[in-house]
């Protein structure tokens, strides 16, 4: 779990989604309410844009998996021969997700595997239909769950993960001046590792709320702002690796740790401080 997720909220969007999943499997007749309501789960995130990338990277994961399962059932059909099919069949799933750089595909690829693997269905055809069924009202539960959200509290959800991201970056800055050469990473890689998260939700933000004004708006200069956190933290991080003060950044974190955005010259303003040093 990230360290601006907020746990209440992921807990209820997830439960929704995947309920609403499971819903739309009884409606539609499919026999998979497991999968729909998994990929529900997987598919919920601080955006539509994001949702749906992970919906990708699960759909194509399991046409992975399918395949290679199919595949190898044409040359391992014996019963006896199953658990060498799986083997297999994971085996060279995950392996081709590695290789196409489909960082979660690689799971739904083995479940698909496991799916196809274990005789549930009667003919391909039908294991096809439930499977790919399943994933499509997944996807499109989670994603009709992300929007929902985001249209009701887009704003206060990016101002407290905005707040929350300022407070942990104030916190590395303020200790950098304590810090030792030796121990930089441990104080300085946590911040960089949610302003990445906050940088990669802004993105899908900022796309998804586009024409949204000013919500959109907001979701942008909030991106520009994670931008200009990150190039201030690795300002900090070499003064650190150099031996040097790093008094020139107080005004930059008594700025963040009152909560208010970073300034959009402040990045610029430390840099000088430093050259004239």
């Amino acid at each position: 779990m990230g360290a601006l997720t907020d746990p209440l909220l992921l807990a209820t969007k997830a439960g929704a989604a995947a309920s609403m999943a499971v819903l739309a499997t009884q409606l539609f007749g499919l026999k998979d309410a497991l999968s729909a309501g998994f990929v529900a789960v997987v598919c919920v995130s601080p955006t539509a844009y994001a949702g749906l990338r992970r919906g990708f990277e699960q759909v194509l994961g399991s046409v992975l998996g399918a395949g290679v399962t199919m595949a190898l059932l044409f040359l391992l059909k014996a019963p006896q021969l199953v658990p060498l099919l799986v083997l297999s069949a994971v085996l060279f799933s995950v392996l081709l997700c590695m290789r196409l750089r489909l960082e979660q595909g690689y799971v739904v690829a083995s479940f698909t595997s496991l799916y196809f693997a274990s005789g549930l269905y009667a003919s391909t055809s039908v294991a096809l239909e439930n499977r790919f069924g399943a994933l499509a009202l997944g996807i499109a539960a989670a994603t009709f769950t992300n929007m929902l959200v985001s249209f009701l509290y887009a704003e206060r959800i990016l101002e407290r993960r905005m707040r929350l991201t300022r407070a942990l970056v104030a916190k590395a800055l303020s200790s950098a001046g304590d810090e030792s050469a030796g121990t930089v990473d441990a104080t300085f890689e946590p911040a960089f590792a949610v302003v990445s998260e906050l940088r990669t939700d802004l993105d899908g933000a900022a796309r998804e709320l586009f024409g949204r004004a000013p919500v959109g708006a907001l979701a942008t200069a909030h991106r520009d702002e994670a931008i200009r956190l990150r190039t201030l933290l690795h300002l900090a991080k070499t003064l650190v690796l150099l031996g040097q003060p790093t008094e020139v950044l107080t005004e930059a974190i008594a700025s963040l740790e009152k909560g208010a955005p970073l300034a959009e010259d402040a990045v610029d303003e430390a840099l000088r401080a430093v050259i004239a040093a």
